[in-house]
């Protein structure tokens, strides 16, 4: 159903284009890796790996009562999910209406893609099947929010943030691990996450 509503595979040479468009590139040109137009790309992942990844972090979360995970215990914290490089937003509506016990927000560095989230959730609510707004003439998805710049810059957009996405977002790393197969992050982002998330 979510599938149809929202068109995730239909448009996806168009948000691909709007990736590239955003790049402000040549799409035949090279661009050498310490540019720092490297900060930004365009990917996107499977609705449903994503709902495997979110199924393992809650898993992996201590926001139980009483700080405990005992099983059965009901979670009485709603979970903030922050996609962190949102692109397009289709992965936060698809969060939004699928999880709607979560808050969802995005952050996007690239102005044409967050204005592109925007419309994505405006169609959701015209297409259904959205909650609308207590507020007449207004129609939202009222668990989503997006914004639109660096992070770093915005701490409190990560703050309230038990779990942070990143796909395609592109990170300056220190090295590679090979113990765990994964880049490390940079002692700055290390930083940036660590004291603006929970």
């Amino acid at each position: 159903l979510l599938e149809q509503k929202l068109s995730l595979t239909s448009q996806y040479d168009y948000r691909s284009k709007l990736g590239w468009d955003s790049l402000k590139l040549d799409r035949r040109s090279s661009i050498p890796v310490n540019d720092p137009i490297m900060e930004r790309s365009y990917g996107e992942f499977p609705p449903t790996s994503l709902d495997l990844v979110l199924d393992r972090a809650e898993e992996l979360l201590d926001v139980y009562d009483g700080g405990g995970s005992d099983a059965g215990t009901a979670r009485t914290i709603p979970l903030t999910v922050t996609d962190l490089g949102s692109g397009c937003g289709r992965l936060c509506v698809y969060m939004a209406l699928s999880r709607p016990e979560y808050n969802v927000q995005g952050i996007e560095i690239a102005e044409e893609l967050h204005e592109e989230a925007l419309e994505a959730a405006s169609r959701a609510v015209q297409n259904g099947p959205v909650v609308t707004s207590a507020h007449p003439g207004t129609a939202t998805i009222p668990n989503l929010s997006f914004h639109c710049g660096p992070a770093e810059s915005k701490p409190a957009w990560l703050q309230n943030s038990q779990i942070i996405f990143c796909y395609s977002t592109v990170f300056e790393s220190s090295h590679f691990d090979e113990d765990i197969g994964a880049m490390i992050l940079s002692e700055y982002w290390n930083d940036v996450l660590t004291n603006h998330c929970q």
